[in-house]
């Protein structure tokens, strides 16, 4: 990798907003979708980057971005004994080493590790979230989402004979 791509890595991601903000935070498309792509990639082809180049440096910046956090936010807090990484970033293993180097000497590894595997990282958030939502318990978190309060999320349509929780929160009729 060039090292003009390290460098506008480096120097570029600690600026974004979505970067600076604290944890609990959520991202999408709307932070990092078509338009931010574009951008980034006008940028890199001004520098020259090759199309490897590129893919080398999005991977070193989600790296950076992800260490930095870490250890702004996780290390300095409480010192854990390991990072577990599941979703899709945790299959890239160009990406996981370079976390690795960036935590080192924490080590870093995949929830698949511990039983639970990486792809099912969305359906277990969203198995909780229904969970509480039975329990009658708010499962937002305003500070990531932007949210007013907390409050109870999705809604339960019970059939044509209702329904009954058995263990409190919902009774639906």
């Amino acid at each position: 990798m060039k090292q003009e791509s390290r460098d506008f890595s480096r120097g570029r991601f600690k600026e974004h907003p979505f970067i600076l903000r604290r944890p609990p935070k959520t991202s999408g498309r709307e932070e990092f979708g078509a338009q931010s792509a574009h951008e980034l990639i006008s940028g890199w082809r001004r520098l020259g980057l090759t199309a490897e180049d590129m893919v080398a440096t999005a991977t070193a910046f989600a790296a950076e971005a992800i260490a930095w956090h870490l250890k702004r936010d996780v290390i300095a807090q409480s010192g854990p004994d390991e990072v577990i990484i599941s979703g899709g970033g945790a299959f890239n293993p160009v990406l996981v080493q370079m976390i690795r180097d960036r935590i080192a000497p924490i080590p870093v590894v995949r929830a698949d590790e511990y039983g639970v595997s990486s792809n099912a990282k969305e359906a277990i958030a969203f198995a909780v979230l229904a969970y509480e939502t039975m329990r009658g318990r708010p499962a937002n978190v305003p500070s990531a989402t932007g949210a007013a309060e907390p409050v109870v999320l999705g809604c339960i349509t019970p059939g044509s004979r209702g329904a009954q929780w058995p263990y409190g929160g919902l009774s639906v009729r």
